[in-house]
This record gives C-alpha cells, structure tokens and sequence, in this order.
C-alpha cells in the first residue's frame, strides 16, 4: 500500500478527523511552509519508523 493510499484511508476516519490545529500551528504551517513540513516528516518516518532496527531506541543494553 502506498502512503498516499493510506493517508487517504485514514482521512476518512470520524475520530482522526476530530482533531483540529490550534492557531500556534497553523502559524507555524505558515511560516515554515507545507514543503519543509513534509520533508520533515518524510525524513522521520525514514530514520526513526521505517528502519527493523532503531539506533538508540530508548533501551538500556546489559
């Protein structure tokens, strides 16, 4: 499934679409731009989502 496919199917959701940016986020939506916003967010998803094994995931090694 593509993430275009899925962000489509999760904005058909009654309890996704009850949430609503504040005007803190929509200004900053504004000055950063929907471009920056989404590389972002691209770049997350591939280094801390995406990857089977997370560097420094938060535990602690013996």
């Amino acid at each position: 499934m593509r993430i275009e496919d899925k962000l489509n199917s999760l904005s058909k959701s009654k309890f996704r679409n009850s949430f609503k940016l504040n005007d803190k986020e929509l200004n900053y939506i504004k000055i950063k731009g929907l471009d920056e916003i989404r590389n972002h967010a691209y770049d997350f998803i591939i280094k801390r989502i995406a990857p089977k094994y997370i560097n420094n995931d938060g535990k602690q090694l013996q």
